[in-house]
């Protein structure tokens, strides 16, 4: 079943088109237009026929990171604290062509690597798991992530594999909702599985209760059916809970985490329970101040601030580094750590920002890092327009990894669940710097995918000795 999200529409090309000349001709800039110009030809060379978009929104992703200050000043009148000290118009037209040129790699080395993928033959079962196995394999991840995050980091030369792995829960639970959302939709369900998982994953350091809202959104875009009112209002569901939960951690997460350093022992319940009191304070502070909130969160998640000031300031202050960084960035990644336990650890962003922005950013001495990101990192190493060229190349690379998942993982249920992880995981995030846009993908797409490519193998061997395939057994409930 291929969800209709992914259909080609020219009432969709008519819609973008009016959309982008309205945009410009309200807030009198060209620049309006060539976002959703930019967004109208992520979603025309990503679609995907064989399970959800995953490129695609990663890129959408990535797009509203880039954009979304504008769009939102010019709807709501109001005006965000980087608009008063910098011009936003050359970071963002910069990071625009950014994102496209990353997009047309990943079109690119999708096309390169899946090739003439309707002509092969070889059957491609569905199901993969009974219900015991994958209910079995969910609880004991849930167990196992906290104990492992903490060997991870007390292990360097490990970190980055286990965190890899650990992307397996997020694999299960997709599986898990997949499952919810087809052939029937159970939509209470899949609401109740999302808040255990959003709850569970709130009471971290960072903001983990973003990805299974993401994966819920996902799993009903893969089945969705606009004329199906359920699935429009999951669809709906999920993004509101997402934006508000977004709010309110990003104003409450400082005393969160203040607490979470200060205190030894801060176990699971009372930290929802801290969370609960200071959810509840922020909102009694009054709807006025509320909108100061929601100024800030769009500011934050408009990752523009620091490149422009580097724009800024390369060449005219200091020169370009001939790609000394993504030199850098490379060389770490083909040394792991595994294997060169005393290489050096690369510079954090806050320096870069330091540096490159000449603004005095938090850093590694209060356990930091503020965000530089790849394009800004692009730019100081080239300059334009060869800073398009490595992007454009990291494209290719991720798109042709994308098409050899889809080629050799042949269970529907193994590999659109991972190419969602992995992909999601691995290119939604603007603001990340090339170590771990590189490293970071690359350790996922190799653990994951021969973890995955391995399991479908074992499977398939009892397929293609034409023994019956494992189907999945449904709940007691479900209709037969």
């Amino acid at each position: 079943m291929t969800s209709t999200i992914v259909r080609r529409s020219p009432a969709l090309d008519g819609l973008a088109l009016v959309a982008g000349i309205g945009f410009s001709l309200f807030g009198n800039d060209w620049l309006f237009a060539a976002a959703i110009g930019v967004l109208w030809a992520i979603w025309r060379m990503l679609p995907e026929d064989d399970g959800p978009p995953i490129l695609a929104i990663a890129m959408t992703y990535q797009w509203v990171q880039v954009t979304a200050g504008m769009f939102y000043s010019l709807v709501t009148g109001r005006t965000l604290l980087p608009m008063l000290s910098i011009d936003y118009r050359p970071i963002v037209t910069i990071s625009l062509i950014s994102v496209l040129t990353l997009a047309v790699g990943l079109y690119l080395g999708r096309k390169i690597a899946i090739g003439r993928r309707s002509t092969d033959t070889t059957a491609r079962p569905d199901l993969a798991l009974t219900w015991g196995i994958l209910l079995t394999a969910y609880a004991t991840a849930i167990v196992a992530e906290a104990s492992a995050r903490k060997f991870a980091f007390q292990y360097p030369s490990l970190t980055q594999p286990i965190l890899a792995l650990m992307s397996i829960r997020l694999i299960t639970l997709y599986i898990l909702l997949r499952r919810l959302a087809r052939p029937k939709f159970r939509i209470v369900a899949i609401g109740c599985l999302t808040v255990f998982e959003a709850v569970l994953n709130a009471t971290g350091y960072f903001a983990n209760f973003r990805e299974p809202l993401i994966l819920a959104i996902v799993a009903v875009l893969e089945v969705f059916d606009r004329r199906r009112r359920e699935q429009v209002v999951a669809v709906a569901a999920f993004v509101v809970a997402l934006a508000v939960c977004s709010l309110v951690w990003i104003n409450i997460r400082a005393a969160f985490r203040q607490e979470i350093d200060s205190r030894e022992s801060f176990n699971t319940s009372a930290r929802l329970d801290r969370i609960g009191a200071l959810a509840s304070d922020w909102w009694r502070r009054g709807e006025s101040n509320r909108l100061d909130d929601v100024d800030f969160l769009v500011e934050r998640v408009w990752a523009i601030y620091y490149p422009a000031l580097a724009l800024k300031r390369v060449p005219n202050v200091l020169a370009h580094t001939d790609g000394n960084l993504l030199g850098a960035a490379i060389s770490h990644v083909l040394q792991p750590r595994i294997f060169f336990p005393d290489k050096p650890e690369l510079p954090s962003d806050s320096d870069l920002v330091r540096k490159y922005s000449g603004v005095y950013v938090a850093g590694r001495e209060s356990n930091t890092s503020i965000a530089f990101g790849y394009v800004a990192e692009s730019y100081v190493d080239f300059g334009v327009p060869l800073m398009f060229l490595p992007i454009a190349a990291f494209g290719v690379i991720s798109g042709v990894i994308y098409g050899v998942f889809q080629r050799l993982i042949r269970h529907a249920e193994i590999r659109i669940p991972v190419v969602v992880v992995a992909f999601w995981l691995g290119l939604f995030l603007f603001e990340r710097s090339w170590a771990n846009f590189i490293g970071f993908s690359l350790t996922i797409y190799l653990y994951v995918g021969a973890a995955a490519w391995l399991l479908d193998r074992f499977l398939l061997i009892k397929f293609e000795a034409a023994e019956p395939p494992v189907h999945a057994r449904p709940f007691p409930s479900a209709a037969p």
